[in-house]
């Protein structure tokens, strides 16, 4: 038999219990495991009800009030298929949908072996489905609550002791509805930062929460949900560190000590991990065509050994071409790859320290059209290759975003910022910057560092990238911020590596050197992987 499970998300542990026994007595059983929302999911609700030989309600408090449940269950009568109520939960089924309400339910509230054997048996006694009417009837809307009202008044600059009362004796109506909690949810989440809040409002919303709190592993931090807020008004710019990567590659420090063991450098041994250096050392003891040809041999080597399979008809391709094929082929197994999240973000603007155009084709392979360029630091580069900023109508957008490379791309391999001597004349040529056509950060980036929220992910403290683009190009654009009120966000900083003795207390330091940075940065402690993850449900969620 096809079946389809109509069911409350709180239920999922219960359901998925049934729908094991039930594909183990051999039946083809669906239930949407997903978290639940849009169009296309509920057409594909629509499409597998239709196509089923019995539907089973599993019957609980949650579920009998679920406007989803219900608009199923209407669905499934409409076009004849075979209901069979299942009570998981005690809950008076006079409050269920009507389709049920004549049907007797068989009992799984404390299942014993009985129990399970009398719903083998009606399912397997059900009769077959009646055929689908022709025409079939018109499908019911999408169970997706209206919230954008809600949505935009908590955001506003300003609310009255009665706006705040409406909104949330609104809220309040519509957390109830099981499908619409998460949103729901997040609004009061979203109001209850505010600054103007009256306490009696406050209150009201606290209660709220505490009846209807999130599950754990649906919880966003408030830091998260500010971001998704400026994403959502194109006001936050993502710039991207090497440890975006680590997943892929390993890390660069890793990477570091590796060149540095096949390398002959002879410095101090605590400076292996540190690749500015040791390039430093390869770049003063032969040439720096030499020392690119080295380390760009040396990295080849590296991902073809991690990766032989993947790799293998790919021999003549550049490095460039390689990572790019390593990242199709691997990331689709990483659930919220970090790229591919960042890439379904409305940026009209993503700055880079990372070499690679893994984000470039996360893009298109999202459909927009991304452009890149990169920091012009070299003489020798300026116009040549040309910038899209040459072309005076361009100007980014979240469906033609710009890539800006800062500290160089893989494109063009001698723009790339490696040696100690290399990040001390980037920052000699920032800090000489500008102006017009000459100006080496483009406009459209300094705004974007000026304007908008920053969120840092994949760097460490010790990071070179960081140090550099915090001493230059954004602390020179924060001295213009005029009371601008843009939180800036750093996710995954390392304090558990090797020589740390007290992570609390790198932990204390990092978050005291941030806070008093100008612009004052705010610290995520997550992975790169977990943020992402965490951002691509927020996203979902709250946008």
């Amino acid at each position: 038999m096809h079946i389809f499970i109509s069911y409350s998300r709180d239920d999922a542990a219960r359901v998925k219990e049934l729908r094991d026994n039930l594909t183990e007595a051999g039946h083809d059983v669906w239930f949407d495991k997903d978290m639940r929302g849009g169009e296309e999911w509920w057409d594909l609700v629509l499409q597998r009800i239709r196509s089923s030989d019995v539907v089973v309600f599993a019957v609980s408090p949650d579920s009998v009030t679920s406007r989803a449940c219900r608009r199923e269950m209407r669905y499934a009568a409409a076009v004849n298929r075979r209901i069979i109520p299942i009570t998981i939960r005690e809950v008076d089924i006079e409050e269920g949908p009507d389709q049920i309400q004549l049907i007797n339910a068989i009992d799984l509230v404390d299942p014993q072996i009985g129990d399970w054997m009398r719903l083998m048996t009606t399912i397997q006694q059900t009769p077959a489905a009646d055929p689908l009417p022709n025409p079939l009837p018109k499908p019911p809307d999408a169970p997706i609550a209206d919230l954008a009202h809600a949505s935009e008044m908590a955001d506003r600059s300003s609310l009255t002791g009665p706006e705040q009362k409406s909104l949330v004796d609104e809220l309040g109506e519509a957390v109830r509805d099981e499908d619409d909690r998460l949103a729901v949810v997040a609004v009061l989440q979203l109001l209850r930062d505010r600054l103007d809040l009256l306490e009696v409002v406050a209150d009201d919303i606290d209660d709220l929460l505490l009846r209807y709190p999130l599950p754990p592993d649906r919880d966003v931090s408030p830091l998260v949900r500010s971001l998704v807020a400026d994403l959502k008004k194109q006001r936050c710019t993502p710039v991207l560190g090497s440890g975006i990567t680590d997943w892929l590659f390993g890390s660069r420090r890793d990477l570091a000590q590796r060149w540095a063991s096949e390398y002959p450098f002879q410095m101090s041994p605590h400076w292996s991990d540190d690749l500015p250096q040791i390039t430093q050392y390869a770049a003063v003891t032969y040439s720096d065509l030499v020392l690119r040809d080295e380390l760009g041999a040396f990295y080849h080597e590296q991902i073809r050994k991690r990766y032989p399979t993947v790799l293998e008809g790919h021999e003549q391709e550049t490095l460039a071409e390689l990572v790019v094929a390593v990242w199709e082929a691997e990331a689709p197994n990483h659930e919220d790859e970090p790229h591919k999240v960042l890439a379904q973000l409305p940026c009209p603007i993503y700055v880079t320290a990372q070499p690679t155009t893994l984000l470039v084709r996360a893009l298109q392979e999202a459909g927009k059209d991304p452009v890149t360029d990169f920091c012009r630091w070299k003489p020798e580069f300026v116009g040549d290759p040309p910038s899209p900023f040459d072309d005076p109508t361009y100007v980014p957008s979240p469906e033609r975003p710009l890539v800006y490379h800062v500290f160089g791309t893989l494109d063009v391999p001698e723009s790339i910022v490696i040696t100690e001597d290399e990040y001390f004349d980037f920052l000699a040529a920032v800090a000489k910057g500008g102006s017009g056509s000459n100006q080496l950060i483009p406009a459209a980036v300094e705004e974007a560092l000026t304007n908008t929220s920053l969120l840092f992910l994949g760097f460490g403290l010790q990071d070179w990238d960081l140090r550099i683009l915090l001493r230059s190009v954004i602390t020179r654009e924060a001295n213009e911020r005029k009371g601008q009120k843009a939180k800036h966000v750093a996710a995954e900083m390392d304090v558990l590596s090797e020589g740390v003795r007290s992570p609390e207390d790198a932990r204390r330091y990092i978050v005291t050197y941030f806070h008093d940075y100008e612009p004052s940065i705010e610290i995520e402690w997550a992975s790169v992987n977990d943020f992402a993850s965490d951002l691509a449900r927020a996203w979902k969620t709250f946008a």
